[in-house]
């Protein structure tokens, strides 16, 4: 199931196998998060994305909708970063979870607003 949570994930899992820790993180968030959640955490996180990607997607092409296109690029801007640099903790993930639960609540009212219409 994983190390457990932390900056130096990457640390703790490379030392047993090599016996020398060779820095904190793996420069991959994807990488970052299958070792300290194991891979159910990455199976929940690439569910979590392809939905909101998949929300995001359907309201745009319903509802012509700029905050489902901002939450589209937001999401695939933060999971595209993931492959090459480890954002999976501090500030990074806080402001794209905020931002994915505001928009998302902007999509479901501005739904609401139109079929009231």
């Amino acid at each position: 199931f994983g190390y457990g949570y932390g900056r130096n994930v990457f640390a703790h899992a490379v030392l047993p196998a090599y016996g020398v820790a060779v820095g904190g993180h793996s420069h991959s968030g994807y990488v970052d998060l299958a070792l300290s959640g194991g891979v159910p955490a990455l199976l929940l996180w690439l569910a979590f994305a392809g939905l909101t990607l998949r929300r995001a997607i359907r309201h745009y092409l319903e509802q012509h909708s700029y905050a489902a296109l901002l939450l589209f690029f937001i999401v695939m801007g933060f999971n595209g970063r993931m492959l090459l640099d480890s954002v999976w903790r501090d500030h990074y993930l806080q402001i794209h979870l905020f931002l994915v639960c505001a928009l998302t609540v902007i999509i479901r009212f501005e739904k609401q607003d139109k079929v009231a219409a």
